[in-house]
Parts: structure tokens; sequence; C-alpha cells
């Protein structure tokens, strides 16, 4: 229907936002997130700047309860607000409302960057910790990049399958998450 291809043009779009063509004057920045308009550097350096201060809530949050409700708890609910975050994506149609959800991703996901740092070291023998953190850290990078190659490919498809992925691994995630073991002293 409609909304389908308006979803399919606007995967198309978000994939091709990487794509930058400047001017010959070098002053201003063609960006085909803002539907082929030209955007002025600031505006591009105000939307970065915006999409990196929302984390700060979420890292503050992960620093402040970890000690008080467990990295577990935190972790769980971080996976899922995110997954939720994920199924917005079908009703944002503006650029604003794009960097709006951009904004609201990286706040509850980076709890789980956190947290995951957080168990991995914990969850190992103090002898082999920094193998054990290298090898997950390096791990995470190959999935980025495989997951970043995999989601090229659908491209020219509707955006539903990569989205319902994206929301269905990080409800996993929270669901596997669960049978981690508490590895501080508090316990719920």
């Amino acid at each position: 229907g409609i909304n389908a291809e308006y979803g399919k043009q606007w995967y198309q779009r978000r994939v091709r936002e990487a794509v930058v063509s400047t001017q010959s004057t070098g002053e201003y920045i063609r960006n085909t997130s803002h539907s082929g308009q030209i955007v002025s550097p600031e505006d591009v350096y105000r939307e970065s700047l915006y999409v990196s201060l929302a984390s700060l809530p979420g890292n503050l949050i992960s620093v402040f309860l970890t000690d008080i409700i467990g990295p577990k708890p935190i972790l769980c609910v971080s996976q899922i607000l995110s997954a939720g975050s994920v199924f917005l994506l079908w009703k944002f149609n503006s650029p604003e409302q794009t960097i709006l959800l951009t904004c609201v991703f990286n706040a509850v996901t980076a709890p789980i960057f956190n947290m995951v740092d957080f168990l991995i070291p914990a969850l190992y023998p103090a002898s082999s910790r920094g193998t054990a953190f290298g090898f997950h850290c390096s791990l995470i990078r190959v999935v980025m990049i495989a997951a970043t190659w995999m989601f090229s490919l659908f491209i020219d498809s509707s955006p539903t399958f990569p989205i319902l992925i994206t929301a269905f691994l990080m409800l996993s995630s929270a669901i596997v998450s669960l049978f981690v073991p508490n590895v501080t002293s508090v316990n719920h």
C-alpha cells in the first residue's frame, strides 16, 4: 500500500544519507535525508551534536542506577526500550522527527553498551578478564560490520524486514540477558 511504498522510500533515503555531496563553494551540503534540500554545515553539526548529547541521560542513568538495582535490570529494560523505539521508525516522516527518534534511540541504547562493558569483565576470572573483554569487543565489531552489510542488501526492499529483525534481536537479547548471573551484591 501507500504506507509500504513510503517506508521503502524512507529507508532508501536513510541508507543514502551517508552520500553527501558538496557544492563547488563547499559552504552548503546537499543531504538526501532532507529530501534533497540544501542544508548548511551548521545544521549538520547541530544535528550531530543533538544526537551525541542524547546519550548523556542514558549514560547518567546507567552510572547511578547500577549500584542500586544492578546491571541486569538496566540491560533488560534498555533493550526492550530500544526495540520499542525501532518500531517508531514507521511513524516518523520529517527530518526533525527522524533526528528526535535518533536521539531517543541513542538515549535508550547507551545503557546497553555500559552494562555490557560492566558485565563482560565481571563474568570472567581476574586472570582472563582482559582477554575476554578484548575478544568480546572484537566480536561486537565484526557483528556490527556484518549487520551493516546485511542491511545494505535490503536497500531496494521494504524497510519492514530490517526493522522487524532489529526489534526481534533486541527483544531476544533482553530475554537472554535475564539468564546472566548477578555480578553485584544486589539481589532482585
